[in-house]
């Protein structure tokens, strides 16, 4: 049995965050009575409502994809731009999918659009520290001394630790990998007075983009979901 709030979050009905909030708003039913924080179920012999409607076990996909400069990170979008899950509906992917830890409108690279709440929490959350690779340009060559102070970790102004991270250096390229945030890097390259002229995201975990041109998607292996679950 698990909590409430997390089995919607694993049935990608919601995050856990907005699960508590819908209970503590009485909008979840467990057996035609109303949950409460912390109480447990199991979605095979307990009836759950959200809202009036009958959460149902969907069957878990796992779906990489390239993202395209210019598409939004988002299910959707107020201003109509183009999304990744758009993008993939064009493609004739139909099952309801989130996107996972988003990348920036100009950037391209990996994301992974999931339903299974549980990979997601461990993709997003850097203390399952699962590595995202990135391949930046930057305006000037990274210095011996910036690079060492990287890899041995360094606190942003705002006084945010950025842990150690792996890099590799190719003249104005740098490959980065970090399990903690992009924005923070980001930020971090900023203080150190670099401007980030382009990036892509080369790999989460084991998965990366070998074969994939921008736009393109593929399923995840047994062996390669099997690898988020077990870190």
């Amino acid at each position: 049995m698990d909590r409430v709030q997390k089995i919607l979050a694993n049935e990608g009905i919601c995050s856990r965050r907005k699960a508590e909030e819908l209970i503590q708003q009485k909008q979840v039913r467990v057996n035609g009575k109303i949950a409460v924080i912390g109480q447990k179920a199991d979605l095979a012999t307990d009836r759950i409502h959200v809202n009036g409607e009958l959460v149902m076990p969907v069957k878990k996909r796992y779906i990489i994809l390239n993202k395209p400069k210019g598409i939004i990170s988002e299910a959707r979008d107020a201003l109509g731009r183009g999304t990744v899950v758009n993008l993939l509906r064009q493609k004739g992917v139909k099952d309801y999918l989130i996107p996972v830890d988003k990348i920036d409108r100009n950037m391209e690279g990996l994301i992974l659009l999931t339903n299974d709440g549980e990979i997601a929490q461990r993709v997003m959350h850097p203390r399952f520290e699962i590595q995202k690779t990135y391949r930046l340009k930057l305006n000037k060559v990274l210095t011996d001394g910036h690079a060492e102070r990287l890899e041995r970790g360094i606190v942003t102004k705002q006084k945010t630790m950025l842990r150690p991270v792996h890099l590799k250096r190719r003249g104005l390229i740098v490959e980065i990998s970090t399990h903690q945030s992009k924005d923070l890097l980001f930020h971090v390259l900023s203080d150190l007075h670099y401007e980030i002229i382009f990036a892509v995201r080369i790999s989460i975990g084991t998965v990366n983009l070998h074969g994939l041109k921008p736009g393109d998607y593929r399923d995840l292996t047994k062996e390669e979901i099997e690898w988020f679950r077990q870190h």
